[in-house]
């Protein structure tokens, strides 16, 4: 199973997606500047995985998080205590 992801492979199984051979992703989709153009849509496991509705509307981990706390309106209204200026030094210097 080189190069395949067993999970990504378990799920698409059982969706019946799965092909014999499924790269987990192809030479096309690893480069970033053949990936833009690229249309097809079932040349790799993560492609064909990206593609599906559930897997579309699904929010990241990091944003469940953010969503479920206040942690959002905290780290606003602590920016918002910030000068301008503090901001972008520190930008300057990263």
């Amino acid at each position: 199973m080189r190069g395949e992801s067993k999970d990504i492979k378990l799920i698409l199984k059982k969706r019946g997606l799965w092909k014999n051979r499924l790269l987990l992703e192809c030479k096309t989709c690893k480069d970033k500047k053949l990936a833009k153009d690229n249309l097809q849509i079932d040349c790799c496991a993560r492609k064909i995985i990206a593609s599906q509705p559930d897997f579309i509307v699904q929010k990241s981990a990091i944003v469940e998080l953010i969503e479920g706390t206040d942690l959002q309106q905290t780290v606003s209204c602590a920016l918002d205590s910030v000068d301008i200026i503090t901001i972008r030094k520190f930008a300057q210097k990263s």
